[in-house]
């Protein structure tokens, strides 16, 4: 592929990008539209006109409004594109909103550069994603590695359900239960449903243990001994139940307690 062939490939459609940042000049403000229908308002006396005409020029305009699009495309056009824009320092972009927009005042051009960064990053973040592969699962390792970042540190327990692929490959990851320390409370069926919802071919189930200690508990066997059984029934195959640590991780049997 042509260097000119994976930009274009890379860079939205200049009118899509416009529109989300219109919303970002749009949140700076915290004036986003989240509805089209319009309560109707009374005729403004000459006080409220003027307390609105000067609130006009202390916001962007609203992201549906022809001056809003214009502006945006302006900022890709003075900046080169996205990735000119992605490069801007924060003083360059407020200066480049306060420019477009006559009168802006620098607290709302500054709200307003805040939130268009926010809302590359977003941006960013999803591209990476797309153009990375879904994590695959072949063993308890796999589920380790991808647990140890966001459970193995926390200091109360969590249990996560990794819903799998054909191949398995993650398809989603919902958080099945929140408990503290030592304990936590949790229905087979609840892990069952979400197993259902994520429409997944089959699924992992991932805890941690704050203790330290990875080894499964009597209550861990049996409650996982239980999903697995729901599992058959509903022909959505458990594969593994790990339990992570800081320095370890453990599968804990499916046949239940010894």
């Amino acid at each position: 592929m042509s260097a000119s062939s994976r930009e274009s490939a890379e860079i939205p459609n200049e009118h899509l990008l416009a529109s989300f940042l219109r919303l970002g000049l749009e949140l700076g403000a915290g004036k986003a539209a989240l509805s089209s229908k319009a309560a109707p308002t009374p005729e403004p006396d000459a006080t409220t006109a003027s307390k609105a005409s000067r609130a006009a020029c202390e916001r962007p305009p609203r992201p549906h409004t022809p001056a809003a699009m214009r502006a945006s495309l302006a900022l890709l056009r003075d900046f080169g594109g996205l990735h000119g824009l992605a490069r801007a320092s924060p003083d360059e972009l407020t200066a480049a909103l306060r420019s477009a927009h006559a009168g802006m005042s620098a607290a709302a051009a500054s709200r307003a550069t805040q939130y268009v960064h926010n809302a590359l990053e977003l941006g960013r973040r999803a591209a990476s994603e797309a153009m990375r592969p879904p994590p695959a699962f072949a063993e308890a390792k796999d589920v380790a590695q991808w647990a140890a970042s966001s459970l193995a540190t926390l200091e109360h327990e969590e249990l996560w359900l990794l819903a799998l692929d054909g191949r398995s490959r993650l398809r989603a990851s919902r958080c099945i239960a929140r408990g503290g320390l030592h304990a936590m409370s949790a229905s087979p069926c609840e892990a069952l449903r979400a197993a259902l919802r994520t429409a997944a071919s089959a699924f992992v189930l991932v805890h941690n243990h704050p203790s330290g200690d990875p080894t499964p508990s009597r209550e861990d066997a049996i409650f996982t001994h239980r999903v697995a059984e729901g599992a058959v029934v509903i022909g959505v195959p458990l594969l593994d139940h790990v339990i992570v640590t800081r320095e370890a991780f453990a599968s804990v049997p499916m046949t239940g307690p010894c």
